[in-house]
């Protein structure tokens, strides 16, 4: 007879995982079955548990057997905040669970998985060919040891290409890294860090694993009309999500600073037209100025309260701050325009509307 979703879990759970010297917890087997719920019904579900309670395990499981009935073959996201776990999902978890699917002819084929970082923890071939040659220029004895570090980067195989797996120094790693692709590159055609985005968003990988901060940074770029980072995918777990609050303010938060309204003016000032001059010079003040008034009142008392954590200070702005970040948000918006409008430099006008936009947004 053939067993349901939930049966097939709880039978892994009560006969097959004992089997493998995993003792059964009664709190592990409910907590999976609670995930597997979740994912059945396509809904949210917020879990906590103690340590020790085997949670890794626990959603891989439901994770595998909600992918055999749903019948759906897109992969689910794993995201966590820290290399070790990730490490130990690809290297130990994974790789287990696998093993024991397939022995028990669970599944007919091994779980597969993908790891997913930001493009700076990856080796750029064009980069790392000039690299390469300036080093070997220098004809250096010193240079050996480094030599054959680069060298273990080279091939067709885009395994090489993951800098985190080399010993590299952090100097090294930012001079061949990859920073922008570009379709003017030589190294476009047999580029391994494009062939590898290439088979991260084609191939049916059953687990895309990946940090905090990368599956923001696709949310963020969806929203900006720019090409997913992910391909579809049915399922997404934030393990480690008490970490998610600290990544998702390392992404979105902007620095102002009491200097940057002056940059932007500086950046905005000359090449226009004297038709437009008059409007951004306007703009400029304003910007100055209510820059000026938050940063008096950030010296002063602010209408708002403050909440100490740790080694920073929260505060809730008032109304007062928020008119002033209103205003400026509304200069800050219309500069980029008018300096554009009015004959400004092209290139200057883009990277003057990039650092308008980190600034403040509309309450």
């Amino acid at each position: 007879m053939e067993r349901s979703a939930e049966e097939l879990l709880i039978f892994l759970f009560d006969e097959i995982l004992p089997r493998h010297g995993m003792t059964l917890r009664i709190r592990q087997k409910e907590l999976s079955l609670e995930m597997l719920r979740a994912l059945q019904e396509n809904r949210l579900a917020l879990c906590e548990a103690e340590v020790g309670t085997g949670k890794t395990h626990a959603y891989i499981l439901a994770l595998a057997v909600y992918s055999l009935y749903s019948g759906k073959k897109e992969p689910a996201v794993i995201s966590t905040s820290t290399i070790a776990l990730q490490k130990a999902l690809t290297e130990e978890y994974i790789p287990q669970i696998s093993g024991i699917l397939m022995e028990h002819h669970v599944i007919d084929r091994p779980l597969s998985f993908v790891v997913r970082k930001g493009k700076k923890h990856y080796v750029c071939d064009s980069r790392l060919g000039i690299y390469e040659a300036s080093i070997q220029n220098l004809n250096r004895e010193i240079d050996a040891g480094l030599l054959s570090e680069l060298a273990k980067l080279q091939g067709l195989e885009d395994s090489r290409i993951d800098l985190d797996n080399t010993a590299l120094t952090p100097y090294v790693k930012a001079r061949i890294n990859v920073l922008r692709c570009s379709r003017s590159c030589p190294c476009l055609v047999l580029c391994r860090f494009m062939n590898f985005q290439k088979r991260c968003m084609t191939e049916k990988f059953d687990f895309q694993i990946t940090n905090h901060n990368y599956v923001l940074a696709d949310l963020i770029g969806r929203k900006q009309g720019k090409r997913p980072l992910f391909p579809a995918y049915g399922a997404i777990v934030l393990d480690e999500a008490h970490k998610l609050l600290d990544a998702a303010r390392q992404m979105y938060c902007t620095v102002w600073d009491e200097q940057e309204a002056e940059r932007i003016v500086k950046l905005s000032a000359g090449n226009v037209r004297m038709t437009g001059m008059d409007e951004l010079a306007v703009l400029q003040g304003r910007t100055r100025e209510y820059s000026r008034q938050i940063f008096d009142r950030l010296a002063g008392e602010l209408s708002g309260s403050h909440i100490r954590e740790e080694n920073r200070t929260e505060i809730a702005v008032g109304p007062a701050e928020r008119r002033y970040m209103k205003h400026m948000a509304e200069a800050l918006e219309r500069i980029p325009f008018v300096y554009q409008k009015n004959g400004g430099q092209e290139m200057r006008a883009q990277g003057l509307k990039r650092r308008c936009q980190g600034g403040f947004y509309p309450f």
